[in-house]
């Protein structure tokens, strides 16, 4: 649950600037070109920017380069806890 709170709270801090035209913005939702987040992580070359659809998107995500994540209205990221070791 904290995690959900950290992410939330990253997501909210996050200054919303429009795209820039050298950037890539790829849609992840229904109707989006990619369905699921950790698919379209995985195609964002550095500098994207992932417009998150209205819905809910779970799992666990890693972003291992500089991007932009952006929700619109309705968008919730739901992190999944890790496994005990």
């Amino acid at each position: 649950m904290r995690a959900i709170v950290l992410l939330l709270a990253l997501l909210v801090a996050m200054p919303i600037a429009p795209a820039r035209a050298d950037q890539a913005v790829m849609r992840v939702g229904i109707g989006g070109e990619y369905a699921h987040l950790a698919d379209a992580l995985a195609a964002a070359p550095i500098g994207a920017t992932l417009e998150l659809l209205p819905g809910v998107q779970q799992g666990q995500w890693t972003i291992d380069r500089s991007l932009t994540l952006r929700g619109q209205p309705g968008a919730v990221l739901m992190a999944r806890a890790a496994a005990p070791c």
